[in-house]
């Protein structure tokens, strides 16, 4: 058996699957490889793939796998693309959810006085977990955060050197 190279992909799974394939899929590769911090490849379009970790698998998952929560028994995830830094995922039988996510999120925007771009927490219907990541909802039309933060830290260099030119040095943050 050869082994397997940190970022060499482990599985590829055809779509649509049902919205938590994912949890499935990652399950089996911490059953079948180990545990670690794989990363999954949307942009395939008609399939998903998970890569091993970085830093190589860990111990393999050996415990009872507990009965995976069925997010939308209907709901399937059908595609997705990358373009850039823009994931594109488009789910079928779940017109319902993605309408009633798309409509909070556009309340939130409005509500919290959102100019550009505003974040979310989304948490799972059980409320236990704290989610590792935010949703950012953003204008079609405006800059994304990272290209107002490089606009900013482009500013912050230019006045800089400014103050340096002028016989002033900067203090540090």
């Amino acid at each position: 058996m050869s082994e397997i190279r940190p970022g060499q992909q482990v599985l590829v799974a055809a779509l649509p699957i049902p919205m938590n394939g994912l949890h499935l899929l990652g399950d089996a590769v911490e059953r079948i490889y180990g545990t670690g911090e794989t990363t999954v490849d949307f942009s395939r379009g008609d399939s998903i793939a998970i890569s091993a970790p970085k830093a190589g698998f860990g111990k393999r998952k050996t415990s009872r796998r507990p009965k995976p929560d069925d997010v939308d028994p209907d709901a399937k995830l059908r595609s997705s693309h990358v373009n850039d830094d823009e994931l594109i995922l488009t789910l079928e039988e779940a017109q319902d959810t993605v309408l009633i996510f798309s409509t909070a999120l556009r309340q939130w925007f409005d509500l919290s006085g959102g100019i550009n771009y505003v974040t979310a927490k989304v948490l799972p219907p059980d409320g236990r977990h704290e989610p590792e990541y935010h949703v950012t909802v953003q204008r079609a039309s405006g800059l994304s955060a990272h290209e107002l933060r490089q606009q900013a830290e482009a500013r912050v260099a230019a006045l800089e050197e400014q103050l340096r030119a002028a016989g002033i040095e900067p203090v540090a943050a």
